[in-house]
């Protein structure tokens, strides 16, 4: 707004009236000066044009002229296009009021009053729209119903003590008055406002509810009798009193007390509602009065009352099939020392003889037909037979219930009841806590692994598809193993035949006939009663013992670290200590007889024709004698040491030899029937052991 007036600090009238004519922008003599106190000067204009201060309040919703004032001595008076200039430079277009405007500029000028905070512009709020409603045509326990239903799901009201109004075909249950919208406002700098928008109330229309074309009126629908009328979880529907159970066994009836429009179930609309309904069977009319009575009596709802019933139809027996073995895995098995589950064992094979009954059928029994509460014949479900099927080596009864086994074996139970006796028994996967330990009297083919701490047994033979880590197993017949055996320092391998396997690692192993291996054989104890042979491969012995009990053939024994390496063919304890003892008494013979030879040779040479005392000549006989006995056991010595020598270098005819096609390192230990050859240095190349019969020693062949 333009100033004035102003206030100035001088010491003389001249002075300030020159100071204030600056500072208001005019000449000095078009002011005038009043002194207010000798050094304070008022100084005003002695000619100005009427002043006009507009403010925008209230966030743009009002505009106020502040003040308006009178021009001053020959000033220009404000005119209405001056405020809506200032009212445009304001961005004011909205709610001006033209006419207080003229009103107050006139009343300014007729006056020479100055007007003050005089609102000549408004907005409008903007009007929110109103949200739907229903009107409830009944009510629940006298009130209305959605305020019941937000306390029964709540868990305020008991459902079972809820009084609800008996309604019938076309009864109006509710009407929705649709939402109203919103209006708009207005800033006065014209922005515009937005009324909030109504919330619809959706009613959907639930059981026995009709909606009309209208979209707002609910009634009961077409051909109810009678019902009662609900509001559950805001859906509308109306509640049947009749209640037929899924089996059509049974109807229930619920009663409720007079409501406020006094209306009530009577036994007429009941029997009404039952013909409707088809119900002709069971009906039990003393139960229908009676709760008819205690809805009245008691003022109460008398729920689920049973008015009719049907008769069940009764199953026979089922036929049944009674096992003679375990058809299940089981968990475990108590031990009986400890009484703890041993989980290893599940008796996971079950092993039958010839002959053994293994399962006897219980046929089926007729049952009796039932009715409906419709009276219509239930046909007693026909009684569930069970199909006893013999499998594979497994023959049956003439009239079909008794399965018996035709052959020593494994029982085996399919999951369709067949039953087959297998001398060949396939695991599919690893021999582990889902198989539990097994033994079978025949074949044993498992595909996967069998891990640590397991014990498997087959009188024939066992296949092993994966490999064996530290696990018993023993078959009376060969073991094949695709993979190979990894010991850990634990479990046990025996083959009442051959053992074929690709490695053994830190494992004991035997086999009653041939090991045939493919790559290697580490720190293990490995013996076979046969021969030990490379198939193909590395082919290579490093640590531990290895015995045969003919041949051993390997690309590689000991390693080049020098680890230490035993490996020996032959029986040879016993055998070697008589060969040991016989060579003992030979050396003792022939020290003996060459004596002798030397007596009798000097008895000659010095006695020849001379006549030698009787007693002299007796005891020359009695040396000869002995000489003689000598040479003859001398004799049978050699015989049965070279015997024994033979037995110690084959066996069955076979030479004992240990054979290596690649290496021998230092650090190996040959025995060929106990006798010893120590290699100290490697030895590069195909090389043979053999024994020695003459030097009764181990010899190396190359």
């Amino acid at each position: 707004m333009l100033k004035t007036k102003v206030t100035i600090l001088s010491d003389n009238d001249e002075t300030a009236r020159i100071d204030a004519a600056e500072k208001l922008g005019v000449q000095p003599d078009e002011v005038a000066v009043e002194s207010a106190d000798g050094e304070t000067y008022t100084v005003s204009m002695l000619n100005a044009p009427g002043l006009l201060d507009i403010v925008v309040s209230d966030r743009h919703m009002n505009a106020t002229i502040r003040s308006i004032t009178p021009p001053l001595g020959k000033g220009k008076p404000l005119e209405v296009k001056d405020i809506e200039e200032a009212l445009a430079d304001l961005n004011i277009v909205f709610g001006i009021n033209r006419e207080l405007i003229e009103n107050i500029v006139s009343e300014v000028a007729a006056t020479g009053i100055a007007q003050k905070n005089v609102r000549i512009a408004a907005g409008e709020p903007a009007k929110d729209g109103v949200d739907a409603r229903i009107e409830f045509k009944f009510c629940l326990n006298g009130e209305n119903p959605e305020t019941v239903d937000a306390s029964r799901q709540s868990g305020k009201q008991d459902p079972t003590t809820m009084i609800k109004e008996m309604v019938a075909e076309g009864n109006v249950l509710a009407i929705k008055i649709p939402p109203e919208k919103p209006v708009n406002g207005s800033t006065v700098t014209g922005e515009t406002l937005l009324g909030a928008k109504p919330k619809d109330n959706a009613l959907p229309a639930g059981a026995n509810v009709t909606l009309l074309e209208d979209n707002v009126t609910y009634v009961v629908a077409e051909g109810v009798v009678a019902g009662y009328a609900d509001y559950v979880d805001g859906k509308l529907c109306v509640e049947a009193p009749l209640q037929i159970s899924g089996d059509k066994l049974s109807v229930r009836l619920s009663v409720h007390p007079p409501s406020q429009s006094g209306k009530m179930l009577t036994m007429e609309i009941v029997e009404e509602t039952l013909t409707d309904s088809g119900i002709t069977h069971g009906i039990d009319q003393a139960a229908i009065e009676q709760a008819l009575k205690e809805a009245i009596a008691g003022g109460i709802p008398i729920l689920n009352t049973v008015i009719a019933k049907g008769t069940a139809p009764e199953l026979g027996e089922s036929a049944r099939i009674e096992f003679t073995f375990q058809t299940e895995k089981m968990i475990g098995t108590v031990d009986r020392e400890s009484g703890g589950i041993d989980y290893k064992e599940r008796q996971t094979l079950q092993n039958v003889k010839t002959g053994e009954v293994l399962a006897v059928k219980a046929p089926p029994s007729k049952g009796e037909e039932g009715i409906n509460v419709y009276g219509g014949i239930i046909p007693a479900d026909p009684n569930t037979d069970e199909i006893l099927i013999p499998g594979e080596n497994v023959e049956v009864s003439e009239d079909g219930l008794v399965l018996t086994s035709a052959i020593d074996g494994v029982v085996v139970l399919t999951h369709d009841n067949k039953i087959g006796v297998f001398e060949q028994f396939q695991v599919p996967g690893h021999v582990d806590y889902s198989t539990g330990n097994l033994s079978m009297d025949g074949t044993l083919e498992i595909k996967g692994w069998i891990r640590s701490g397991f014990h498997v047994q087959a009188k024939g033979e066992i296949l092993v598809g994966g490999g064996i880590e530290g696990a018993n197993v023993e078959a009376d017949a060969d073991i094949s193993i695709k993979g190979g055996i990894i010991g850990s320092g634990e479990g046990k391998i025996h083959a009442g035949g051959d053992l074929t396997v690709r490695f053994i690692e830190n494992a004991q192993v035997h086999a009653n006939g041939n090991i045939h291996i493919r790559n290697d054989i580490v720190r293990s104890n490995v013996s076979a009663g046969g021969s030990i042979i490379c198939t193909g491969g590395k082919g290579r012995i490093r640590g531990g013992a290895v015995s045969a009990g003919k041949v051993i053939v390997m690309n590689e024994i000991g390693s080049p670290a020098g680890i230490i390496t035993h490996v020996s063919v032959g029986a040879a304890s016993e055998f070697r200590e008589r060969l040991v003892n016989i060579s003992k008494e030979l050396v003792g013979y022939r020290k003996n007889k060459a004596k002798m030879d030397m007596i009798l040779a000097k008895s000659d040479k010095f006695g020849k024709g001379k006549k030698m005392p009787g007693e002299f000549l007796h005891k020359l006989e009695t040396l000869r004698k002995n000489r003689l006995k000598i040479v003859v056991e001398e004799n049978r010595i050699v015989k049965e040491r070279d015997a024994l020598s033979k037995k110690l270098s084959t066996i069955n005819g076979e030479l004992l030899t240990v054979k290596v096609k690649g290496v021998v390192y230092s650090g190996t230990t040959v025995f060929v029937s106990g006798y010893v050859f120590k290699v100290k240095d490697d030895i590069k190349g195909n090389v043979t052991f053999i024994f020695d019969k003459e030097e009764l020693a181990v010899k190396m062949v190359t």
